[in-house]
């Protein structure tokens, strides 16, 4: 996992103080602000308010740091480099696996929630087409995204249920499992596909692929059935 942190800081020796608790290495890159606007359009995803976007764009620079391990796995770790990078001036915390970005306060409150829900919706965007919706960026938890042929309702209940129960349960999906998010909806067969979205290269490429539960089916005589519960 990639995080984009644009900050007030005193220079960028800061990144060189971060992480020497951790029980993983910490990537760190600096990055000047280019002050043509794109540090406040990087958060301009609805997450943060006017105030907030134009002190991120203000920022003298940012750090770059690579998480080699997942969110919800370590985030309780994360959350402390969360809080001592809002200690020493970060304004914003952007997980580059999405492009998924808050304000620094509001992005340690959801990493330091217990429930999967904030971590999910932390780090997951959904992208709504005419006939399909897909999530981007559960690589930050190390799992395929889901894309389903539904709009709407129809597809967040799906895309949100399915998320977290990989999120909660880990469960081992192949293709050819079924799932539900409830008990009285018609299960669907899972396929696993690659993520041919984005280029290989591109942050937002899902190296785990895609799950794509199909058309809505009976359970056929020898499935390995999933539920959520």
């Amino acid at each position: 996992m990639t995080l984009f942190v644009p900050g007030r800081y005193a220079s960028a020796d800061v990144a060189g103080r971060l992480g020497s608790d951790l029980p993983f290495s910490l990537g760190r890159e600096w990055v000047d602000n280019p002050r043509d606007g794109s540090f406040g359009e990087a958060f301009s995803l609805g997450t943060c308010s006017a105030d907030e976007i134009r002190a991120i764009d203000d920022a003298g620079g940012a750090l770059m740091l690579q998480l080699p391990v997942e969110l919800h796995t370590y985030r309780d770790e994360i959350g402390s480099l969360a809080e001592a990078l809002r200690a020493v001036g970060a304004l914003g915390l952007r997980i580059e696996q999405s492009k998924l970005g808050f304000a620094v306060d509001a992005w340690v409150k959801r990493v330091r929630s217990g429930d999967a829900m904030s971590l999910y919706r932390l780090a997951v965007i959904t992208l709504r087409g005419e006939d399909s919706t897909r999530t981007i960026g559960l690589h930050a938890f190390s799992l395929p995204d889901v894309e389903i042929e539904a709009t709407g309702d129809e597809a967040s209940e799906w895309l949100d249920v399915m998320a977290l129960f990989q999120i909660d349960e880990d469960p081992v999906f192949v293709s050819g499992n079924t799932f539900a998010p409830d008990a009285e909806t018609p299960r669907r067969m899972i396929e696993w596909w690659p993520d041919t979205n984005y280029p290989t290269d591109h942050p937002c490429h899902n190296p785990f692929g895609l799950f794509r539960p199909g058309s809505a089916r009976r359970s056929r005589r020898g499935a390995r059935n999933r539920s959520c519960g």
